[in-house]
């Protein structure tokens, strides 16, 4: 989405009919979007897996768009997530899982046994794991990939070893940005000795640039950005000694705990202070793992209790998480053993039982679970969607709302009924262990989605007011028309083939149920929209058709690199510099003006502070230049920034600044 993609009016002469008509809206985009569903209710329950699923933000530095934001969920219903407890679990880590987990590995993919075409229990996947998300890739005979559901805008390739570096292997998305993983001579998917092997994160790119890296592996020691800003993960000895236990849990260990789960995570800004990206050291506090720091770096702290592990599997206990503002919220854990009839009596599996929030206005959530379930239907579904049998939930209260939940039957997954919720619920699923979610009810919206591994949306019916849209793909799984019912509101088209990845996804016109036309042109670097023809108005007695252009600057972050040094980063990143529209006048075939010459054209530019001073590349600066009255007039307005990227201050362009810095 393009940045101030509405033209303002700068002088008091744009007429009413023109600046509706430079309103970019969604169009800016360049792309039919669904509207965003959620599959995790009001109680942070996920409808598809049948288990808490709750996400804390606890700690952000910079803007959205160039900055970091550091969240925490639930694996498996819990935040312990240690695969010594026998129960499943992502990754080999322990603690929550962290917002900025990266891996590629090849695994194996659960698929029920008798599915048309699929007769086996199991297929072998390359699946990446980034923060948006996870990406299965079918591996072909010669050891290249495919996506495993058919959508061939996610694309995986091996880049080979150049040199000094090492081998990568690179994913790249439907929008053109990439995540790159770290692999090693010699690893070949079709190799099942490989089976498991981690080939961590390396650094995930936006299509314009901007981008996040990662040091230290599967054990996170830092993230930072081209930009500027660093996550530091700090890890502390933490009492570990392990209480009284059941001499047939010695299988839980109760080490390690404090090198794997992070006592903080420090967010700072390099253009101020500087801390060592690497090393896993456990050090007692902040200022010991980052020596000389200049400011107090916000921070998220997590206190566990004593004994991790193994603690959590045999008494009940609390993850303690205090955010960046002060703000705590309570994970509470109990242990549940397997029921006799599941085998094996002595096993624990620990789950999450309630959370509970210092912050106005969020209820306490507990979570009931029923430890001895029998369910008719397939029971190889049975045995994997129900956690083996171990504590399977059953309610979820908050106040007064409680909500039902029960287990998976016949191919679908868990499903809820609710009482009481308030606001929006999802209130059932229907589903397949394979391919997902093919209907999802809530109090308001039925949703639709195909019944194969591509799990496209297929329509959206809001139950209060009857209308259902409806929407089509195009052979690359971009979505080309929006119906209402049965009406057509959206059609738009896309390159025939993609020769540009962070380019071909995007429309090349978008017309609306009338036939008015919007085309784009992009930016071939970035992938971000460079001219936008909106469709004809009538401007004094003459049909034209209004556009705006957008010009983009590969522009360098300039931040410390040492104790005692500034540079400028390894890689730019694009932005706004320029967007230009003419008033009154049609544009000049080749974007380079107006037809009724320079005092028909407003010019606004965008400035993001001094080249090779510290900067972090936020937004400084917008000077907006028309002829009003006869006469250039230039109207600047300029921003302000604390140490942590926040935007505090704005002077107007009454002040009559020649520069923002």
């Amino acid at each position: 989405m393009i940045a101030n993609c509405i033209s303002s009016k700068p002088f008091g002469i744009v007429t009413a009919t023109w600046l509706l008509a430079l309103g970019c809206g969604a169009a800016c985009a360049g792309r039919l979007d669904p509207p965003p569903y959620d599959m995790i209710n009001r109680h942070g329950v996920s409808a598809m897996s049948g288990r808490p699923s709750p996400t804390l933000v606890d700690v952000t530095i910079g803007s959205k768009a160039l900055g970091l934001e550091h969240s925490i969920s639930t694996y498996a219903g819990n935040m312990v997530n240690t695969g010594w407890a026998g129960d499943e679990y992502v990754s080999g880590l322990q603690g929550p899982k962290d917002k900025f987990t990266g891996v590629l590995r090849l695994t194996l993919r659960h698929i029920p046994p008798g599915q048309a075409n699929n007769p086996a229990a199991w297929v072998y996947v390359m699946r990446a794991y980034d923060t948006g998300g996870s990406f299965d890739f079918s591996i072909n005979a010669d050891g290249t990939f495919t996506s495993y559901n058919g959508d061939p805008r996610n694309i995986l390739e091996v880049v080979p070893a150049n040199g000094t570096t090492e081998p990568t292997m690179v994913w790249t998305k439907p929008d053109g940005s990439t995540s790159t993983f770290a692999s090693f001579a010699g690893f070949d998917a079709r190799n099942l000795s490989n089976l498991g092997i981690p080939l961590t994160i390396k650094n995930i790119q936006a299509a314009n640039g901007f981008t996040i890296y990662y040091y230290g592996g599967e054990i996170a020691q830092s993230v930072t950005t081209n930009t500027g800003y660093q996550l530091k993960y700090i890890y502390s000895t933490q009492n570990t000694a392990v209480p009284n236990d059941d001499p047939s849990n010695n299988s839980i260990p109760g080490v390690g705990w404090g090198e794997q789960a992070p006592r903080y995570v420090v967010a700072i800004n390099n253009a101020i202070d500087y801390c060592i990206p690497t090393g896993l050291n456990p050090y007692p506090d902040v200022n010991s793992a980052c020596p000389g720091l200049t400011v107090n770096w916000p921070r998220a702290t997590y206190t566990w209790p004593s004994g991790m592990p193994r603690s959590m599997f045999l008494a009940p206990g609390s993850l303690i998480v205090t955010d960046s503002e002060g703000g705590t919220t309570e994970y509470k854990h109990a242990p549940f053993k397997k029921p006799a009839s599941m085998g094996d009596p002595n096993f624990r599996a620990t789950r999450l039982i309630g959370i509970k929030s210092t912050r106005a206005n969020v209820p306490e959530v507990t979570y009931a679970y029923d430890t001895e379930l029998v369910v008719a239907g397939n029971t190889d579904l049975y045995a994997w969607y129900t956690s083996k049998g171990t504590a399977t939930l059953k309610t979820s209260t908050a106040g007064s709302a409680q909500m039902t939940y029960y287990p998976a039957v016949a191919g679908q997954y868990p499903g809820e009924s609710r009482s009481g919720c308030g606001g929006r619920c999802v209130t059932s699923v229907d589903s397949h262990v394979e391919f997902g979610a093919w209907l999802i009810q809530s109090w308001d919206q039925v949703i639709r989605l195909s019944k194969d591994r591509r799990n496209l949306l297929q329509s959206i019916t809001d139950t209060l007011t009857g209308v259902s849209t409806v929407y089509g793909y195009d052979a690359r799984l971009n979505i080309n028309s929006i119906t209402k019912n049965g009406v057509t509101v959206q059609t738009a088209s896309y390159p025939a083939t993609c020769t540009n990845r962070k380019t071909c996804n995007q429309a090349i016109w978008i017309r609306d149920g009338n036939g008015n036309q919007t085309d784009f042109e992009y930016e071939p670097n970035s992938g971000q929209v460079s001219r936008v023809r909106k469709p004809a108005v009538i401007s004094g007695g003459v049909s034209v058709r209004p556009e705006i252009r957008y010009t983009y600057t590969p522009l360098y972050a300039y931040f410390k690199t040492s104790a005692t040094g500034y540079a400028q980063a390894s890689a730019p990143v694009y932005l706004l510099t320029r967007e230009r529209t003419c008033l009154a006048t049609a544009t000049i075939a080749d974007g380079s003006g107006c037809t009724g010459g320079a005092a028909d054209e407003i010019i606004t530019d965008y400035d993001y502070g001094p080249a090779n001073a510290a900067n972090n590349l936020e937004l400084r600066g917008v000077t907006v230049s028309a002829y009003a009255e006869g006469a250039l007039q230039v109207r600047r307005t300029c921003y302000q920034y604390d140490s942590f990227g926040n935007r505090i201050g704005e002077i107007k362009p009454k002040a009559g600044l020649a520069s923002c810095y």
